[in-house]
Parts: C-alpha cells; structure tokens; sequence
C-alpha cells in the first residue's frame, strides 16, 4: 500500500511528460503495474552510466580489515538487506567483512548490536560513508564484492566492482539479475549455509576460469554515460520529429 500511495503521487507530478524514462526494465514495470501511465505516456529503459572507477587513485582507508574481506556499499537500511551478510559471516570463519555506507539509520545500530552479539567486531567493519579514493581501495583489495539487497532500481556498486574483475554476489531480487547479468553469482535465497555454498562454488569457478576477469570487465564497460548520453540523444530527436 505505501508504494501504491508513493507511485500515485508520481503519477500526477508527471502526468504531463512527453516520456518518461526508467534505469532499469524492473522500475519500469514496477511503476506501469500501479499507474496509468502505460496508457497516456511513452515509456523506456536507459541504464545509468558507472564512473571509470578503474581511474581512480585508490587511498589506504582508515578502517583496515585484520585479513581477506568481502566488500559492500549502500544506505544502511532494511531494503539493502545487510542483516543477511552478518548472519552469512557467522558461517565464514577465515573471511572478514567490510560494509560502506551511510549508518545514521537506526537499522544500523539494529546490525551493530548484532555483530556484537556474534562476537565478530574483529571481522566486520561498519566504516559509513567513504570517499571516492577510499572506495576504491576497498574495491581493488577485496575478494568478492557482495550485495544481499531486496530493492535496488538499478545497482550501480555491482558495475564497479565487475569493472576492476572482481566477483560479484547478489541477491537474484529485483534489477539485479538484469543489471549485472549473467557474470554475476546469484542467491536464491538468504538461508547463511546456502548463501556459503553459493560463495564457495562462485569463488571455485571464478579461480579456474582465467577469461572471467576480462568477461566482468567487459559487462561493465556496457554502462558507460557515453552510451547513456547517446540514447537520451536518440530519444529526444525521436521526441521532436513528433
């Protein structure tokens, strides 16, 4: 009911658009299934670009991990779903994680006391908010990047890291599948053993196959704002010719 009332009130503020643009198929549908728009306005997906974070001069951050640690980035809220991630750590002794992002939520301190009550604030680190450079670094030193997420409209983290060939797990939820594709490990669910195998089995295929490196980078160089320029380019001549 409260997207039902949130995507009413879209409706109107953009009932007189000429089109309307989405990031992703999944926000697309989403909002043609609880409005009428489908019937008065035009409608299409043009994915976001990702930053060449490959450019970026990685910076040594002020939280270190004390060993090898997976990497993950977002608002610390329910939808992201980092609950998940601390339950699945309890069952991956030898692997450490780090978890950027805003944590002024009170969901945040719901994952603090939690991590104190698993006895891993030696293994997982809730940084806040990082700089680009810091970000980086965390990117390129990590084993696997990982998102749990329930909700994401597009999932721009997931294209970054495939940028710099690392690993990446995510939730088989909403965008997420369509986005980063079929190079990614999916789970299918948030049961921590399960999601352990699914980590175990990506990471064993991943370390044989020496071509999945340049095919993630390859996936990821499909989201550039070149091409997102150029489609909204081609949308407007379309627009005009009307």
């Amino acid at each position: 009911m409260k997207l039902s009332r949130r995507l009413k009130r879209l409706e109107k503020r953009i009932g007189k658009a000429t089109a309307v643009v989405f990031s992703s198929e999944f926000t697309r549908q989403t909002v043609l299934s609880h409005t009428s728009l489908a019937e008065n306005i035009p409608s299409e997906v043009i994915y976001l670009g990702v930053a060449p974070i490959e450019e970026i001069v990685p910076e040594t951050p002020k939280v270190l991990p004390s060993g090898p640690f997976v990497f993950s980035i977002g608002v610390i809220k329910p939808s992201k779903n980092f609950a998940a991630l601390v339950e699945w750590m309890a069952h991956m002794p030898d692997l450490n994680l780090v978890i950027s992002g805003n944590a002024d939520q009170p969901y945040a301190d719901m994952i603090r006391k939690r991590i104190v009550e698993l006895k891993m604030e030696d293994r997982i680190w809730l940084t806040g908010e990082v700089g680009e450079n810091e970000k980086a670094w965390y990117y390129r030193e990590c084993e696997a990047f990982v998102l749990a997420s329930k909700l994401e409209g597009f999932g721009i983290p997931a294209i970054e890291a495939m940028r710099l060939g690392k690993p990446v797990f995510v939730s088989n939820l909403t965008s997420l599948p369509e986005v980063a594709g079929e190079e990614a490990f999916y789970w299918k669910n948030f049961d921590p053993e399960e999601m352990k195998n699914v980590f175990e089995e990506g990471m064993n295929l991943f370390t044989r196959d020496p071509d999945k490196k340049d095919r993630l980078c390859r996936h990821a160089l499909g989201f550039s704002w070149a091409e997102t320029a150029k489609n909204y380019s081609v949308l407007y001549q379309n627009l005009l010719k009307r």
